[in-house]
């Protein structure tokens, strides 16, 4: 247990210097998520809040085309897998040129670096369609971080989410430092390690007013700290496609031995 908490104080604190150094050298101008916004304003938001919202990264010629591809992938059932509603596809780089330009984003892996202060490698790229379903909760379950330490996914709406009932994603902000993971574990009598929170579990911690509900057309990019609490809320009016990156540090497993995350 303490080598664990040395590994959320290790994380936390890159991520602080890496805050800390951007304000003082400034971000790389390079780098161009938006045409509205420049690099520094939207690290400033992620900064602030743990995720940070770009619309129109993709187009949505180039979203529709992918639906249309990953229709056909999905019907495979040796390269796909479901839980419930949720149907996903893991390496969907392997299968999707379209989804391989997702996977192999270099701006997006150079933001991961200013993210979390740490040399990241993307491991992967999730397809998931999740199926409406009145009673189901959405994709990845009910509320969760994907660890404890600080962690960085980057999402793309495929189609568009008008409202917390198309399985839109939410966050709870600035709920990842490491004095937040503790509080929060404490209050509610939970293992340092436990990752999985009920919606009443959320309700009394009363942090309820913390949710952030991401709205969004296609192509849609998110970005965030997986280490805030989480989900994707349940889907109950229609199909909702999207694609995940999912980056880890290898000091994860090589030198402290934990699995990386959901």
């Amino acid at each position: 247990m303490i080598r664990y908490l040395f590994v959320l104080v290790y994380f936390d604190a890159r991520r602080f210097f890496s805050k800390i150094a951007a304000k003082g050298s400034g971000l790389q101008p390079s780098i161009r998520l938006s045409s509205k916004g420049d690099f520094q304003a939207i690290m400033r938001d992620y900064y602030k809040n743990g995720f940070v919202v770009i619309p129109n990264y993709w187009s949505n010629d180039k979203c529709s085309s992918l639906v249309n591809e990953l229709d056909s992938l999905f019907s495979n059932p040796s390269i796909s897998s479901s839980l419930n509603e949720d149907i996903r596809i893991y390496d969907a780089q392997n299968y999707s040129k379209i989804a391989k330009d997702f996977f192999s984003d270099e701006q997006l892996q150079q933001v991961s670096k200013w993210a979390t202060g740490l040399k990241l490698e993307n491991y992967g790229t999730m397809a998931n369609r999740v199926e409406p379903n009145k009673s189901a909760l959405g994709s990845g379950g009910d509320w969760h971080r994907d660890s404890n330490y600080c962690q960085f996914k980057t999402l793309i709406y495929l189609t568009d989410v008008s409202g917390v009932d198309d399985g839109a994603f939410q966050i709870i902000t600035r709920s990842g430092s490491v004095f937040s993971v503790l509080s929060s574990n404490i209050r509610m009598k939970k293992k340092l390690t436990e990752t999985r929170w009920t919606d009443l579990e959320i309700q009394r911690l009363g942090v309820s007013d913390k949710i952030r509900t991401v709205i969004g057309k296609a192509g849609s990019l998110v970005i965030f700290d997986t280490s805030n609490l989480h989900r994707g809320a349940a889907n109950r009016n229609k199909y909702r496609y999207a694609l995940t990156n999912y980056y880890y540090s290898n000091l994860v497993n090589q030198q402290y031995g934990y699995n990386p995350g959901n």
